[in-house]
C-alpha cells in the first residue's frame, strides 16, 4: 500500500479511537462540554481524511496530499491526549488536579493550533488539485504546472511535518483488548512539537508572500485561498502556545 494511503487509513483508525473515547459517559458538566468539543473538532479532521481519500491525486499533488494527511493524523492524535488528560483531571483534586489543568490546557491548544494548520493545508491541497492542469511558463519557454512554482516552498514543510508526525505516533499506546490509548507527552517532546510548528506557519508565509509578488506574472496566483490573515492568526497562536506552562 502507498504511503499517502496507509496513512489514510491510520488517521480513519485515530479519529475513531478519539471518538470513542470521548463519546464515553463523563460525570462532571465541564469536561463532558471539553469532550463535545474534541468530538468536533476530530470531525472536522475526520472529514479532512475523507476529502483526501476521494481526490484522485497526480504524483506531484500526492507528495503534497502526504503531509497534509500526516498533520491530520498527528492533530488527532494530539486531541486524543487532551481527552485523557481532561479524564484524568476529573478524577483527580489538589496540586495533582492543578498540574494536570496545566497541561490540558497547552495540550488543548497545541490540537488546536495543529487542527488549524491542517486547514490551511487543506486548502493548499485543494488548489493545487485544482490547478494542477494549468501551465505556466517558467522561464526559457519551460512550460511547468502551476503548482510546480510552489514546490520550493512547500518542499520544506515535510521534513517539519514528519517530525510531528513521528512524535505523535509515539502517544498512540496499546491499551490491550486491540484498544488504544494516548500517552501524556514529555516536556521535550511538547516542545519539540512546538518548535516544528514555527516554521510550518513561516512556509506559509513564504507561500502568501511568493503568491502576492508572482500574480501579476502568474494570474492564477490570485485564486490562492490562504491568506495574510490566515497566517496571521497562526502565527499568534504559535505565540500563545508557546508562552503556556507545562510542567
Amino acid at each position: 500500500m502507498a504511503e499517502l494511503e496507509e496513512i489514510i487509513e491510520l488517521g480513519e483508525e485515530v479519529g475513531e479511537e478519539v471518538g470513542d473515547e470521548a463519546a464515553e459517559e463523563v460525570a462532571e458538566e465541564e469536561v463532558a462540554e471539553e469532550m463535545a468539543e474534541v468530538r468536533e473538532n476530530v470531525g472536522r479532521l475526520g472529514r479532512c481524511i475523507n476529502a483526501l481519500k476521494e481526490i484522485n491525486w497526480g504524483q506531484v499533488v500526492k507528495q503534497v496530499a502526504t503531509f497534509v494527511a500526516k498533520n491530520v493524523v498527528a492533530g488527532a492524535i494530539m486531541w486524543g491526549v487532551a481527552v485523557g488528560l481532561n479524564k484524568l483531571t476529573a478524577k483527580s483534586s489538589g496540586s495533582e488536579k492543578q498540574a494536570l489543568q496545566t497541561k490540558q490546557k497547552k495540550i488543548k491548544a497545541m490540537a488546536q493550533l495543529m487542527s488549524d494548520i491542517s486547514d490551511c493545508f487543506k486548502k493548499l491541497a485543494d488548489w493545487i488539485e485544482d490547478k494542477k492542469d494549468i501551465t505556466v511558463d517558467a522561464g526559457d519557454g519551460i512550460m511547468v504546472p502551476l503548482p510546480d512554482v510552489l514546490i520550493k516552498y512547500t518542499k520544506p514543510l515535510e521534513k517539519h511535518v514528519d517530525t510531528i508526525f513521528s512524535i505523535s505516533k509515539e502517544l498512540r499506546k496499546d491499551a490491550g483488548n486491540g484498544k488504544k490509548t494516548f500517552a501524556v507527552p514529555t516536556i521535550d517532546q511538547v516542545n519539540t512539537i512546538i518548535s516544528n510548528s514555527a516554521p510550518i506557519v513561516n512556509g506559509l508565509q513564504d507561500i502568501v508572500n511568493f503568491t502576492n509578488e508572482k500574480k501579476k506574472k502568474f494570474p492564477e496566483l490570485s485564486t490562492m485561498p490562504i491568506k495574510q490573515y490566515d497566517v496571521d492568526k497562526l502565527d499568534g497562536d504559535v505565540e500563545r502556545v508557546k508562552k503556556l506552562p507545562y510542567a
